[in-house]
């Protein structure tokens, strides 16, 4: 239920169903959805505060939950800490040799590692993984639409307009797809601010 909550945009309900289960009753998939929650309200230091408290207690072992709990905590850490590296969270989800991640949360690793790359001002080391994710096979609609968008930007800004128009006219139907409302967002944010500007 947090989880729909959240992906309908709805992240104040999401948090009630958080509080519902109580404290001591929060399993890693509901501290998830209480991060996620709080960033969407802006709440970045106490989505931090949550995290850090939940986790010497998260299971490793779930790995597509702990995974996304990681990235989430790297991109607070890029916002609000002055004293950690969110590169160094990243780099730390790498498996050891021989043992290979699922496709999707191996592309949802190589995501934030270049969303990083493009909030740090590099669009250009950005722009190669982006595109390849975009027409990686084997990974769900919604990464790879958020690699595009951010391919988008990422060529705009590098004064490739070209490049980024024929982008988003190759992928326009997987741009249009009905994805979770805070995905369509930054979609949305990301072609319209950095990339329609461009080609008026």
């Amino acid at each position: 239920a947090a989880a729909y909550a959240n992906d309908s945009g709805k992240p104040s309900l999401a948090l009630a169903f958080v509080g519902s289960a109580g404290p001591g009753n929060r399993d890693d998939a509901l501290v998830l959805e209480e991060i996620r929650a709080l960033m969407a309200l802006g709440e970045d230091q106490k989505a931090l505060n949550v995290l850090r408290a939940a986790e010497s207690g998260l299971d490793p072992g779930r790995r597509n939950t702990w995974v996304a709990i990681m990235i989430l905590k790297a991109a607070l850490l890029r916002s609000i800490s002055k004293s950690d590296d969110p590169a160094l969270v990243l780099a730390g989800l790498t498996l050891p040799d021989g043992v290979a991640d699922s496709p999707e949360t191996s592309a949802e690793i190589d995501y934030a590692t270049a969303e990083l790359q493009l909030a740090e001002g590099n669009y250009a080391g950005a722009v190669q993984p982006l595109t390849a994710l975009a027409v990686r096979r084997g990974i769900s609609d919604r990464t790879r639409a958020l690699a595009v968008a951010a391919a988008a930007e990422a060529l705009a800004v590098t004064g490739k307009a070209g490049a980024a128009l024929h982008l988003v006219e190759e992928h326009w139907g997987l741009l249009r797809a009905p994805f979770p409302a805070p995905d369509q967002s930054i979609i949305l944010n990301r072609i319209s601010e950095y990339y329609l500007p461009r080609i008026r």
